[in-house]
């Protein structure tokens, strides 16, 4: 098993909006961190969300994430693959090309950094 690292550092803009693209994501998302940066951080009231480009998977959405640096481990339930019904099982998500981080209400010119780890 090889864990990849990909890294994406957002700066807000005067509405407090940002975006960012973390290319090459393909593989098994193992986690999501944001480190606060130590001058700027994002807003209490920042919500961010990470997306999938090509499909529009949603990865991880999070609402006023606060000023604390955090670690996530986005999960997907599992589904029986006889019925469809969706058990209490969860899988690593997967995905296959670009991700972009979008963040909105972080403050005016606010810096956060996102590191994706991905199992190859």
């Amino acid at each position: 098993m090889t864990i990849k690292r990909i890294t994406a550092t957002v700066t807000t803009d005067a509405s407090g909006d940002a975006t960012a693209s973390l290319q090459n994501a393909t593989g098994l998302v193992y986690q999501v961190r944001y480190v606060v940066d130590g001058g700027t951080p994002l807003a209490t009231g920042t919500n961010i969300s990470i997306i999938e480009d090509d499909t529009g998977l949603n990865v991880l959405t999070m609402a006023a994430i606060g000023t604390s640096s955090f670690t996530r481990s986005p999960r997907e339930l599992s589904a029986n693959p006889a019925n469809g019904t969706v058990g209490t099982n969860s899988d690593l998500i997967a995905v296959n090309g670009d991700l972009t981080i979008t963040v909105d209400s972080g403050g005016n010119t606010k810096i956060g950094t996102f590191y994706v780890y991905i199992q190859e």
